[in-house]
């Protein structure tokens, strides 16, 4: 048998991934035919001359001319820039397996595609990498440094090939699922929300568009990928808003985009959230009302837009309210163990709850926390809150249901274990979580105590604008 060194070559010209595959090259202008067949990277010599390195081929290899430097190919995909980029990028099937709810199937706990999408493209690596490293239980100087690095190189291609167009299916959600992880970096771990909304805002943007040109793909892996991003997109964009003051512009509603997604309200398909992005749809588009019609704004003479359109958006959100309030998911029952249905049955009720209140407070501007239909809520959730653990590590499902049962707070022992139970889930939260739970309990402290003075005039009328304060509050 010939020796495959030995082999003559079929063709000295072309790219350098036909070269290193031994393959005749057509030289088709930017990829050739060979690349597209198989759908790898397409490496020429004047993409790598113009870098400053110098590429291993069979016409440069020569005996005793200089240095041979590292190759620039494996085997069509991007090398690894080191051995722990290399690990990272092995182990990102499970990226997301720890924030996968309890509820989920157990298929959702390994995602392969990103693990192919991470080798087959550049900016999905960087991206992964770039969350993986600085989500790490064993965090390094190594570790942050790749983390910061592969962030940054990932926003500069980003910027170089979205605004020319991502036309190829495969490119579209490789930039999909780069975006994603960009976004659960900045919303889970760095803590800047308007960084982290933008994040989602084009992974809303890039998840549309694939949808509305093939519908649901015929492939499941893919379609778990797009349940992942919808999901990251629907919570992330619904509990940010409302923290978050520096946002220019309201962020637009996703409609009945992601429907398609969910055929059933199943916690199966809803790994995250455990069959709950109906409640985060409605937080969401409630922060949208707020930005749009301002109902808390005083001295606004004019209303942006006309009375009777804030009127039957209004209508049409306590419409959305109604739908969902007795609305348990049936395959609740279906779930075994009987600790594990209570507690998101308890959840998805404090939620609602929640979401009443609020409701409440924009349809009547000027009622108080003493109201007795606001009352019921509370002390209804309060009750729960008393008699059931809700607690889950790394789940800040009830970040900001917890924030809106303190505003309406009556009293002060009503606010006192509400705080309590916001200081003991803050010890189970990831950083950004934790801290703005952090910022809401103890900026309410701090106004009972008359320590901060504000415009409003009772801890309730919170409820009207985001609540995010502008500079880190430190303990009274």
């Amino acid at each position: 048998m010939q020796r495959l060194s030995s082999r003559k070559l079929k063709t000295k010209t072309g790219c350098l991934t036909c070269v290193a595959r031994r393959k005749k090259c057509d030289e088709a202008p930017s990829r050739c035919g060979n690349c597209t067949r198989l759908d790898i990277a397409c490496v020429w010599r004047e993409r790598i001359q113009s870098d400053g390195s110098r590429a291993i081929t069979s016409t440069n290899l020569r005996a005793k001319k200089g240095l041979i430097l590292h190759a620039t190919i494996t085997n069509g995909y991007p090398p690894f820039r080191s051995e722990l980029e290399k690990r990272l990028t092995t182990e990102a099937p499970g990226a997301l397996s720890a924030l996968v709810s309890c509820m989920a199937s157990p298929d959702f706990l390994k995602t392969s595609l990103f693990g192919t999408f991470s080798t087959e493209s550049r900016v999905v690596r960087h991206a992964l990498v770039a969350f993986t490293a600085h989500t790490s239980a064993l965090r390094s100087e190594d570790s942050y440094r790749l983390s910061l690095r592969s962030y940054q190189d990932c926003i500069v291609e980003l910027r170089a090939s979205l605004p020319r167009g991502v036309h190829r299916a495969t490119e579209q959600s490789h930039a999909l699922v780069a975006v994603m992880f960009l976004g659960l970096l900045e919303g889970l771990q760095i803590g800047d929300s308007r960084n982290a909304v933008m994040h989602f805002d084009m992974c809303q943007k890039l998840l549309s568009a694939r949808l509305s040109v093939e519908g649901v793909p015929k492939d499941p892996a893919l379609v778990k990928v797009y349940r992942l991003a919808a999901e990251c997109i629907m919570y992330n964009l619904a509990t940010l808003l409302p923290f978050d003051t520096r946002l220019d512009r309201a962020v637009e509603d996703w409609g009945s985009t992601f429907e398609c997604l969910f055929p059933a309200n199943d916690h199966e398909l809803s790994p995250f959230l455990g069959g709950f992005h109906d409640v985060y749809r409605l937080m969401m588009n409630i922060s949208i009302y707020l930005r749009t019609f301002q109902p808390g704004n005083s001295e606004q003479h004019e209303p942006l837009i006309e009375s009777r359109n804030s009127n039957q958006r209004l209508a049409m959100l306590q419409k959305e309210f109604l739908m969902l309030e007795n609305n348990i998911p049936a395959s609740y029952d279906r779930v075994l163990g009987e600790e594990r249905t209570r507690l998101y049955v308890a959840k998805r009720k404090i939620s609602v709850l929640a979401l009443k209140i609020h409701l409440s407070k924009i349809a009547e501007p000027t009622i108080l926390a003493s109201d007795v239909v606001l009352q019921q809520s509370v002390q209804e959730a309060l009750d729960i809150l008393r008699h059931e653990d809700l607690r889950e590590p790394g789940n800040p499902a009830l970040r900001w249901p917890l924030t809106i049962l303190a505003c309406a707070a009556d009293n002060d022992v009503d606010l006192q274990l509400v705080i309590a139970k916001m200081k003991e889930f803050e010890l189970i939260l990831d950083p950004s979580n934790a801290f703005k739970l952090r910022c809401s309990y103890m900026f309410l402290q701090q106004w009972a105590k008359g320590v901060i003075r504000t415009d409003l005039k009772t801890p309730i009328d919170i409820l009207l604008e985001p609540l995010c304060p502008a500079k880190p509050l430190t303990e009274p």
